[in-house]
């Protein structure tokens, strides 16, 4: 049971608000994968199959994740938002310096840099005071 006398800060709102847009992006490549791999007959390299069929779970999948993630952080439980992004994160930062250290163009560590910040967001708004007084504020769910 949830304490009705304490108000949603606005960090949990956004928070929770961008767990759920992200996961309509995952969504949408999840699919595009799968639908490049049809409209282009691309079965016939068995490992680039398998990859766009993995991408195409994988989307999917963590879009339920973070849709999820969203609907607890609504209610006070932080962690179903805070695990995939601090894994995109910390796998995105490590990404990041090989290609500043590499030979990426401009244009993909600009890409880059935007994930890592798409994910730094909701997880600085989640680690305000407000937002852990409101999660300490909520009684554990049996």
């Amino acid at each position: 049971m949830t304490n009705p006398s304490a108000p949603r800060p606005a960090a949990v709102v956004v928070a929770a608000t961008l767990s759920a847009v992200y996961s309509l992006g995952l969504l949408w490549f999840g699919f595009a994968a799968l639908a490049v791999l049809f409209r282009t007959d691309g079965w016939g390299d068995r490992n680039a199959a398998k990859g766009m069929v993995f991408v195409g779970v994988l989307g999917p999948a963590g879009a339920a994740l973070l849709i999820g993630g969203g609907v607890r952080t609504w209610r006070g439980s932080f962690a179903w938002t805070l695990v995939p992004l601090l894994a995109v994160f910390l796998l995105g930062s490590i990404g990041e310096v090989v290609d500043l250290v590499g030979s990426a163009t401009t244009q993909s560590n600009l890409i880059g840099a935007a994930f890592l910040v798409a994910s730094a967001v909701p997880i600085g708004l989640l680690s305000t005071g407000s937002a852990r007084k409101f999660a300490a504020s909520r009684r554990p769910r049996p």
